[in-house]
């Protein structure tokens, strides 16, 4: 059996999304299943899915893209059946040179510059120029992977002489939501004369469909998300309504860590979206920063599994003049004396950071990390095994693990099915 890997109980995460989606669902707010701490792995975002999430959503485009291909493909293989294939929401504000696929890809994304909308609109009109002349339903097609794919631009580009009502209505278009800041100090827009002029801009689009708005709090800043922040966020959209003439679609909280107000009742009325991935795939509780299970949500989803390479006494303390670790950084260490130690074959070039990763067996404890071996003190076993937190999955899932397995039977390798449930 090749280790590292990664075992991944698709049971809990199944009950996990069934639980928020149940719960968000009662208090009228839908839930975007946010999948890019599993890489976006199809079958992974499909469970999620298939629990009643309104949309999957990434940071990151590349995952999209693999995620639509993958939907696509199912629709050639099971033309006969239905596969409803999900909306797509791009939860980082995106790169101007990543826009061109954006507007092919993604249903909604998050924005913070009216740059992005202009880009989006240029892109969708030049596309609509290409097409002047064409016969109606026949649009330009991309082929790949044997898949042919209508640009989402170019359906738009057909609707462009309906009325107004029936015209913000298509899905066919970008739809944005506009980043509001409200202290975490991430992205978003702070001055009010900035988001009205910005909301006022996209309105005017004839492709770019502003949707709603949309805030983060407690990845940068830590900001815990309160009833009154969130007020802040509906009344900014309240305020873009005055001067847009309608209701906005969309007012979306935040992620995982808005989720105790759900819980509470105390959730502002007008916020009717939520973003989830950390409370589906791990089952973390944020507040009590610990893997126990928060409001009945099941952890223990994701355990990396390593074998132990040695197993010695040895010194706590390292003996010779201490310099800078591999990582740049001058470490210190606490003298515990001689004590029963093991090290096993994975490292933080897999991970990312010791921090957080907590050993299922409790008499272990992580004494440190290079970037291919991890050190832990005390209780040897045959192997150790970590359930992880977000903040390690998020970055580096899949870069070297050998194995991932899914559920009782389908494993992943290198990020490919290699069998199926």
């Amino acid at each position: 059996m090749a280790y590292p890997k990664l075992v991944i109980n698709m049971d809990k995460i199944r009950d996990n999304a069934r639980s928020i989606v149940s719960c968000c669902y009662e208090a009228g707010i839908a839930v975007s299943g946010v999948v890019k701490v599993v890489g976006s792995d199809p079958k992974i975002s499909e469970l999620v899915y298939n629990q009643g999430c309104e949309s999957l959503a990434s940071s990151r485009l590349s995952e999209i893209k693999k995620l639509s291909d993958y939907w696509d493909a199912k629709e050639v293989v099971h033309a006969a059946t239905s596969h409803r294939k999900p909306k797509f929401h791009l939860i980082r504000i995106p790169m101007l040179s990543e826009m061109e696929d954006v507007v092919k890809y993604v249903d909604t994304c998050l924005i913070s510059d009216v740059r992005i909308a202009r880009e989006a609109e240029h892109l969708s009109t030049r596309a609509c120029e290409r097409l002047e002349g064409a016969p109606r339903g026949c649009p330009a097609r991309d082929e790949r992977n044997g898949v042919y794919r209508e640009h989402l631009s170019t359906r738009a580009c057909e609707e462009r002489h309906e009325d107004d009502a029936t015209r913000r209505q298509k899905a066919s278009r970008l739809s944005v939501l506009l980043m509001i800041e409200l202290g975490d100090l991430r992205e978003g827009i702070w001055n009010k004369d900035e988001l009205i002029s910005t909301a006022l801009e996209i309105e005017s689009m004839q492709h770019v469909h502003l949707k709603g708005v949309a805030t983060n709090l407690g990845c940068y800043g830590a900001i815990r998300p309160t009833r009154d922040k969130l007020q802040e966020l509906v009344n900014a959209a309240e305020l873009i309504e005055s001067k847009i003439g309608r209701r906005l679609e969309t007012i979306s909280g935040g992620g995982y860590t808005s989720l105790p107000l759900v819980w509470a009742g105390e959730m502002p009325e007008r916020i009717n979206h939520l973003r989830v991935g950390e409370g589906i795939l791990i089952g973390y509780d944020v507040e009590k920063s610990t893997m126990l299970p928060a409001a009945g949500f099941e952890s223990g989803t994701i355990v990396l599994q390593a074998e132990v390479v040695e197993s010695r006494v040895k010194p706590t303390h390292p003996i010779g003049e201490i310099l800078l670790d591999a990582f740049r950084v001058k470490p210190t260490y606490d003298d515990f004396g001689e004590q029963a130690r093991v090290i096993v074959a994975v490292g933080r070039g897999d991970y990312g950071a010791t921090d957080g990763i907590t050993p299922r067996n409790q008499n272990l404890k992580i004494i440190g990390a290079s970037s291919d071996h991890t050190l832990l003190m005390d209780k040897i076993g045959d192997e150790m095994k970590n359930s992880l937190p977000n903040s390690i999955l998020d970055r580096k899932t899949g870069v070297f693990v050998s194995e991932i397995e899914l559920g009782r039977e389908s494993r992943v390798v290198g990020g490919r099915t290699a069998t199926s449930d």
